[in-house]
């Protein structure tokens, strides 16, 4: 994808940077973990089910949600950097993303324990993890909007298509069993994190590539 000039911009690319391996790291430790639970499930558990108190190794899941939490921080950053000249727009798609990478902090920090359905911790859990994920339906679409002209028209394009695929695939996970269609839940997650999160590389690729040239 080609490219409009972003202008050269140090914090730009770093954070950019951060959110790819941020994501990438995520991804490494969670997959990696759960090939290695005899009893885990990538197709039939949810990810987060790798930190629950009580899982082997569970601290190691919970510090990847934390660390993916972190990256997302700066990859809002970067995106309001690279569109802050559409104004509210530019804020209201950083903070949307700010509200995700609250949530996956919150997930990471409050493990959810099986034992003990009426913890507290399992409150603060659902608490930050559910708006973390709903939030999610509508960061691009926001991210859309606020880089009006100041990125190329493909991948403005991509960005939308995020969206309407991101959305598709929860509104099919939410409303799927309805009409006989059930998906796994581990799989049916996946599949919607893997859009959504594939977007944020790609968007955090061409921040990096941009931002260290004059032109790109």
């Amino acid at each position: 994808m080609n490219s409009q000039a972003l202008p050269g911009n140090p914090a730009l690319r770093q954070l950019s940077f951060a959110a790819i391996v941020g994501v990438v790291l995520f991804w490494a430790i969670t997959m990696i973990h759960g090939l290695l639970l005899e009893d885990y499930s990538h197709v039939l558990y949810a990810l987060s089910t790798l930190g629950m108190r009580g899982a082997p190794f569970a601290f190691v899941s919970r510090a990847a949600f934390i660390l993916l939490g972190v990256s997302m921080l700066a990859f809002g950053w970067a995106v309001y950097l690279a569109s802050r000249t559409a104004g509210f727009a530019s804020y209201l798609a950083m903070v949307l993303v700010w509200v995700h990478s609250i949530g996956r902090i919150g997930e990471g920090v409050f493990a959810f324990d099986p034992e003990v359905p009426g913890a507290v911790g399992n409150q603060l859990h659902l608490l930050f993890g559910f708006p973390g994920v709903v939030v999610m339906l509508f960061v691009p679409f926001a991210v859309y909007w606020a880089f009006g002209t100041t990125v190329n028209p493909s991948l403005r394009r991509y960005t939308l298509v995020t969206g309407f695929l991101f959305l598709t695939a929860f509104i099919a996970g939410v409303l799927g069993p309805n009409f006989g269609l059930s998906v796994p839940l581990g799989l049916g997650q996946r599949i919607g994190f893997a859009i959504w999160y594939v977007w944020v590389l790609v968007i955090a690729y061409h921040f990096v590539q941009s931002s260290g040239t004059e032109s790109a």
